[in-house]
């Protein structure tokens, strides 16, 4: 017999699949092609330090059915709140964007983290068509040109962040 606790993880597991597969259905309605699937793309982005070089590992890169370019990344752990430039916890999304803007030029643009635990799909950009990307990506690719320039400056010494609190303190 199956232990109580592995039977209860069996039925959770049961149930999340199936909420995602149903979900997925719906969802699938609006896809009109599944454009990549576990993909690597290379790019190269210019900061005011210098080139550097990227390497994204994409789940999954939809077109819609309305056209839209859609970057899906799954996540099973807990959630972590989707960035904005005045709390950027990561630049996942809006590199995703930024890439997918130079590859799909006159294509609408977005990418998306799908919850498997909650099957939410939380979308990054609220307007995936230039104007939203104008309006948006610009402060994350600052940001993120501010953060290479620490990275690469041989002064600022390597550390985790709270040696450079004591640093700076």
């Amino acid at each position: 017999a199956m232990a109580s606790d592995a039977f209860l993880m069996k039925e959770v597991l049961s149930a999340r699949l199936e909420r995602f597969l149903q979900q997925e259905a719906r969802r699938c309605e609006r896809v009109a092609q599944v454009l990549y699937l576990e993909h690597a793309f290379e790019d190269m982005i210019n900061f005011p330090c210098g080139p550097v070089k990227f390497v994204y590992r994409v789940d999954r890169v939809d077109r819609a059915t309305d056209g839209t370019i859609m970057i899906i990344d799954y996540k099973t752990g807990v959630m972590d709140p989707m960035p904005t430039p005045s709390s950027i916890a990561s630049f996942q999304m809006p590199l995703y964007v930024h890439y997918l803007d130079r590859l799909y030029p006159d294509a609408s643009v977005n990418a998306a983290i799908y919850h498997l635990r909650t099957s939410k799909l939380e979308t990054f950009l609220d307007d995936a068509g230039p104007v939203g990307r104008k309006t948006v990506l610009p402060e994350f690719m600052t940001a993120l040109g501010r953060v290479m320039a620490e990275i690469f400056d041989p002064a600022v010494p390597f550390t985790d962040s709270q040696e450079k609190e004591k640093i700076l303190s």
